[in-house]
């Protein structure tokens, strides 16, 4: 290895393409503790760790679930906010990392080109460049562990659109939100109407002139508070990691509890969940897509996309793209 270093375990390459650092950080931290004595790297394309929540800084940013069930098994999420944003689980990423060990152990600004299983040593070769010269770089591990994720950190998904050349305004996809950007008063096209969207169309409402969400096919959005009630309470009457792990197994099986209804009483589920959107629309909506077939999001209570249909999509200011993944080739 440069600079005179032979790791026997290399934990995990994150080969600049990695997946939300929540897991991954936890996947660097079980063979440290398993096997304390072992030399361990960790490879990072980018200059910052972090991962998904560093990169991405579009307003509104946050989680698209709760972080009892999200953040580590353990180190329990203390905040007071379960559906957190983007910057506390920055945050709390970073301290997690900081209190196993992990920092030392990442090379930043270094990316895998490729890996190479030697069955006469036993060990992978890896070969790997150091972004800030592009000088080759190897090593030896016998043990391999690739989180390069499910989308590109360089480049989000970028069609084109007919006519694209006759908008004047700026094209935006939130992967590259620029800082500059001003949207106050602005008219706003956000294409999409996933996780992203949902967290983001909020956010500009607040102070663009209008909002229009364009969307082929429309997600079911359920208004929950911020805040556990359930878990504040047990915050105050049990231990820390005790209250933690209660609440993170509820969050699950009440999770895989609305599942299954959804799969077995698609109508039911979706009747309820278009009446409660009616509720807070104070009008009708109508949606005829199978609740199986299409996606459940969280909205803050209190700051749901207040969606309809709208045809007044003339005089726009800018586009926004809310679908940025680009798979990983």
């Amino acid at each position: 290895m440069a600079g005179g270093e032979d790791p026997t375990v290399l934990e995990a390459l994150d080969a600049f393409r990695s997946r939300p650092l929540v897991h991954t950080d936890e996947a660097r931290r079980v063979p440290r503790r398993r096997h304390p004595g072992r030399s361990v790297a960790v490879l990072e394309g980018r200059s910052a760790s972090g991962g998904t929540w560093d990169l991405f800084r579009y307003p509104g940013v946050r989680s698209d679930s709760d972080m009892y069930t999200l953040g580590y098994r353990f180190r329990p999420w203390t905040e007071g906010e379960a559906i957190a944003d983007g910057p506390s689980i920055l945050r709390y990423i970073r301290a997690t990392a900081e209190e196993a060990g992990i920092v030392a152990k990442i090379r930043f600004g270094h990316v895998v080109r490729r890996a190479d299983w030697s069955s006469a040593a036993a060990c992978w070769i890896v070969a790997g460049e150091r972004l800030e010269d592009g000088a080759p770089v190897h090593w030896r591990a016998r043990f391999l562990q690739v989180c390069s994720g499910y989308y590109r950190y360089d480049r989000g998904y970028r069609p084109e659109f007919a006519g694209e050349a006759e908008f004047t305004g700026p094209v935006v996809s939130p992967q590259f939100w620029p800082e500059e950007l001003d949207v106050a008063g602005k008219r706003i096209v956000v294409i999409g109407s996933g996780a992203t969207a949902v967290t983001l169309v909020p956010a500009l409402a607040a102070t663009a002139a209008h909002v229009t969400m364009l969307q082929r096919s429309p997600s079911y959005v359920v208004s929950r508070p911020r805040r556990d009630r359930i878990a504040q309470a047990l915050r105050r009457a049990l231990p820390e990691g005790l209250a933690y792990a209660i609440t993170r197994w509820k969050n699950v099986l009440v999770g895989a509890f609305y599942y299954r209804l959804a799969r077995r009483r698609p109508e039911q589920v979706k009747s309820r969940i278009v009446a409660m959107a009616a509720e807070l629309s104070k009008g009708t909506v109508a949606n005829i897509v199978q609740v199986t077939q299409a996606p459940i999001q969280f909205a803050d209570q209190g700051n749901d996309p207040k969606l309809r249909e709208d045809p007044a999509t003339k005089d726009i200011d800018e586009i926004t793209l809310s679908y940025t993944f680009y798979p990983v080739e």
